[in-house]
């Protein structure tokens, strides 16, 4: 059922809906170029009462003003029949005959045009129904009504709706039914955008033809037109056409393949999976190149900005368009991707589909990398001794892929005497420097060198974090060492002892200098040497240093020897400057227990 509104003195049409229905469903009751004043009500709109006391098509009638006119026409298939008494009885405020509506049948063409009055009172309106002969079936018939309505005023003003954008404007024409009465004063009004208040270009038209080319469409994209009317004798012109003639301008609309209602996931530091199309619907080509906005959006605020150019488009030409060096890294874990065509730079008859968005859920690096400190190539316990110019090495593993490569300034170093107000701080120093393991994924490996110490004790600390800021731990790591100026081997025994089968050689080396080799020999009770191990130079370093299956319990010639006490020594070559510790506990000298 269509409906339409009028108010009794000035016949202004208007649309209305009772305030208990939800406001999102303004749009669902009209119908029409917007503005509409074209009420639209379905069956279920019609019979649903869903408020107390009427259904929305009977609550638009009853909210209409007393004695404003009332205009209703059936569309489609109504199933009269299914209606509820109280439909047809309220009708009755527009003066319905209820006699005749009530003879309805389904798909029959059906009219009401009345004064909606305070009570009911049927038979006051024209009830327009089909005239039910057998040459046309009563739901094909077309039905035809006129009636003058009059006003009571004398006057009165029309406006057009917005005319454009043009890219040129040519020709006005317009038609008026006039008598000897009426004045007329029609107004061509220019406007900048929909939000100008508009300036009168003709304030008063003559003639059928009138000639608009010395409009400048850069200056008034947009034109309306307004007529005033007057007529004492209350019998108002009647305009039967008016039209401009001008040259449009393109039209695009951009769209995607993409669900744009899905909210895509990614790890940060993944390019945007995201791409758009803009094409030219029209046949007219856009003047000059084709500007694309990406906005990043969060809630209300726009966080970061990217611009575009793109050749301009030929008529029914398509834009496809990629993002481009668009990166997710810093951006919020949950925003909005805007990609806009056009924003305002060419004229266009429209610029609200110029726009496509996709909702983004970024997961951000929450995980902690994992470091890795060798000294010397090797990893130390605390207290170790270490060369007089230890190489520091420190291994960094990052756990994301995606996220920028790391730099020096991502790792901090405090070196210095083993005491807290002793260290001294390298931030992104020239004494180290860091290398990306390109091979190894993102490991990152920096090598730190503080250069030749005297002897003494050392503290090292290490703190390294990754992109998002995550550390390698609560703490730093944290770490002392020895360096010692007198060559010395430290701390020589065996495990374990007793030894079953194989036993493993411990001792610590300190110093400026490594032995060219060592020897490790074993002696029985007797004092025979039955077994000796030599150490090449190359397998030695600096602090401890262990020898595993050092003796298996058998002489050099792989003979196995007996169950019980023998003695070893660890030799350096002849006149070598290795100096062994006098510290208590501490000899190149031991004894083991064999047990088969």
């Amino acid at each position: 059922m269509l409906a339409m509104y009028l108010k009794q003195c000035t016949l202004t049409p208007y649309i209305y809906f009772y305030g208990g229905y939800p406001i999102q469903e303004y749009w669902q009751y009209s119908c029409g170029r917007v503005p509409t004043y074209v009420n639209y009500f379905n069956e279920e709109k019609i019979v649903n009462f869903r408020q107390a006391g009427g259904s929305p098509y009977t609550w638009s009638l009853l909210s209409a003003s007393v004695g404003d006119w009332v205009i209703h026409v059936s569309q489609g298939n109504l199933s009269y029949g299914t209606w509820v008494p109280e439909v047809m009885g309220i009708l009755g405020v527009a003066g319905v005959n209820l006699d005749s509506a009530r003879k309805l049948k389904t798909g029959d063409p059906f009219m009401l045009i009345g004064k909606r009055t305070y009570f009911v009172e049927h038979n006051k309106g024209e009830t327009i129904l089909p005239n039910r002969t057998d040459t046309i079936p009563d739901n094909k018939e077309i039905l035809t009504y006129s009636k003058l309505l009059t006003t009571c005023e004398d006057a009165g003003e029309m406006v057009s709706e917005f005319i454009g954008p043009s890219l040129k404007w040519e020709k006005l024409y317009q038609r008026f039914k006039r008598d000897t009465s009426d004045i007329i004063k029609l107004k061509v009004i220019g406007y900048k955008n929909i939000y100008d208040i508009g300036t009168i270009l003709i304030d008063s038209v003559r003639g059928w033809e009138t000639d608009l080319s010395f409009i400048s469409n850069t200056e008034y994209p947009l034109l309306r037109l307004a007529a005033y009317l007057k007529d004492t004798n209350l019998s108002a012109a009647e305009l039967k056409n008016w039209s401009v003639l001008y040259k449009d301008v393109p039209e695009g609309i951009a769209s995607t393949d993409i669900n744009t209602q899905q909210t895509f996931t990614i790890f940060e530091g993944q390019s945007l999976p995201f791409n758009a199309n803009f094409r030219n619907i029209t046949p007219n080509a856009f003047g000059d190149s084709i500007g694309v906005q990406v906005s990043v959006l969060q809630g209300q605020n726009t966080i970061q900005t990217y611009r575009y150019k793109y050749k301009a488009l030929a008529g029914s030409e398509v834009i496809n368009f990629e993002l481009p060096n668009v990166s997710s890294v810093g951006l919020p874990s949950s925003c909005v991707i805007r990609v806009q065509f056009n924003t305002g730079q060419l004229p266009e008859r429209s610029f609200d589909n110029n726009a496509v968005e996709f909702n983004l859920n970024i997961i951000k690096d929450s995980l902690n990398p994992l470091l890795s400190v060798l000294v010397d190539d090797r990893v130390i316990a605390n207290g170790d001794f270490v060369s007089a110019a230890p190489v520091i090495t420190a291994t960094l593993l990052e756990n994301s892929t995606f996220l920028p490569k790391l730099a020096k300034r991502n790792f901090t170093i405090n070196f210095g005497p083993a005491c807290d107000s002793c260290l001294q701080a390298f931030v992104d120093s020239n004494r180290f420097s860091l290398q990306s393991l390109q091979s190894s994924g993102d490991r990152y490996k920096l090598t730190f060198q503080p250069g030749i110490l005297p002897a003494g004790r050392y503290q090292l600390l290490i703190q390294a974090t990754d992109f998002s800021n995550n550390t390698a731990g609560n703490l730093a790591y944290k770490i002392q060492f020895v360096v010692d100026d007198q060559n010395k081997i430290i701390e020589v025994r065996t495990y374990p002892n007793p030894t079953y089968q194989s036993s493993a050689l411990l001792f610590s080396i300190a110093g400026k200098e490594l032995p060219k080799y060592l020897d490790f020999d074993v002696f029985d009770f007797q004092g025979q040497k039955i077994y000796t191990k030599r150490l090449a130079g190359n397998s030695l370093t600096y602090g401890s240093n262990v020898v595993l299956n050092a003796w298996d319990g058998r002489t050099t010639g792989g003979k196995q020897v007996l169950s019980g006490l023998y003695s070893y020594r660890l030799v350096a070559p002849n006149g070598s400057f290795i100096q062994y510790s006098q510290a208590p506990n501490s000899t190149r000298f031991g004894k083991i227990v064999l047990v088969n």
